[in-house]
Formats: C-alpha cells, structure tokens, sequence
C-alpha cells in the first residue's frame, strides 16, 4: 500500500494558473487539480485560490470555456435526428 505524503504542502508556482485553465477546459475538478499539481488535496487548490486572484481566475476561465463546449455539444445533438445522435456516441 502506498504511505500517504505527508509534510509541508508544494509550494505555487505562477505557472500553474496556465495549466490549470488548460485542465478546467476539459472539465478538470479540484480533486484533480490537486492530483495534477501535486497537492496533498482538494484544500490545497482552495487555499491557492483565495489567496492568488489570477490561478482563481484561470480556473473559472477554464470551466467557463468547459462548459460553453458542454452547451454547444448539446444543442448540437439536439438539432440531429436521433438516429443520428445515437451513431455518433457509438464511434466515439
């Protein structure tokens, strides 16, 4: 079994907040941001978000992008035949 990390948390580098609105994009989460960087959890990206306004900016930069996708995809399938909708999702 692995040992859980234990210490002092990783500290932020500027460069994470490009990284992290690259993730959101995809639909990245905290827990996974944590995963990503590093961090012991989910608090840790919490934390880095109040205290460093442009890593808290490109995460909602990202998930915004993220979910415009989301609405796009779906009024996308919306406007196909069903028939159609349906063979996409078996290619994908």
């Amino acid at each position: 079994m692995a040992r859980k990390k234990t210490g002092r948390p990783k500290k932020y580098d500027p460069a994470y907040a490009k990284q992290a609105r690259e993730a959101c994009k995809f639909g990245a989460n905290d827990v996974q941001l944590a995963k990503l960087f590093g961090v012991a959890g989910e608090s840790s990206i919490r934390a880095w978000k109040l205290k460093y306004p442009k890593f808290a900016k490109a995460i909602r930069e990202g998930r915004e992008a993220f979910d415009i996708g989301a609405v796009e995809l779906s009024l996308f399938q919306q406007a196909l035949p069903h028939d159609e909708v349906t063979l996409i999702y078996e290619l994908r």
